[in-house]
């Protein structure tokens, strides 16, 4: 009985977004400190994607393609679930907001952020080895 109950009561379908709408906010760009070693690439610019609730008229809604019925505190309670998403190799955090969006929409606060020392950088500066 619990497990048929568990199946009906609790299911979600992760392939899909999930009962929260997101809002995106940017963020102001933060400089590290030159002590961090990074040269003149200190300069960070995070952005924010938060759940919020269904109702919320200020955020981009979500289809209803989840089983999950959003609640209030699901979405917008704090405090929430908080993810660091970082890019991969040289790429731009805007390759992965899908996925902060698709986390946020599932109830969890999603940080990306670039740096400047993270353009792409050409092979022959790559491969310079420094003189002596």
């Amino acid at each position: 009985a619990a497990t048929s109950y568990f199946n009906s009561q609790h299911t979600a379908d992760y392939s899909r977004l999930g009962p929260c709408n997101v809002e995106d906010h940017p963020l102001e760009t933060l400089l590290l400190p030159e002590a961090s070693g990074c040269g003149s690439y200190c300069r960070l610019s995070p952005r924010l994607h938060l759940p919020v609730s269904p109702n919320s008229s200020t955020s981009s809604s979500n289809p209803s393609s989840s089983a999950v019925q959003a609640s209030s505190t699901r979405c917008s309670a704090a405090p929430l679930p908080t993810v660091v998403f970082f890019s991969g190799f040289q790429l731009r955090s805007a390759y992965y907001t899908p996925y902060a969006r698709w986390l946020a929409s599932w109830g969890y606060a999603c940080v990306q952020y670039d740096l400047a020392l993270f353009h792409i950088v050409p092979d022959e500066v790559e491969v310079r080895v420094p003189c002596c």
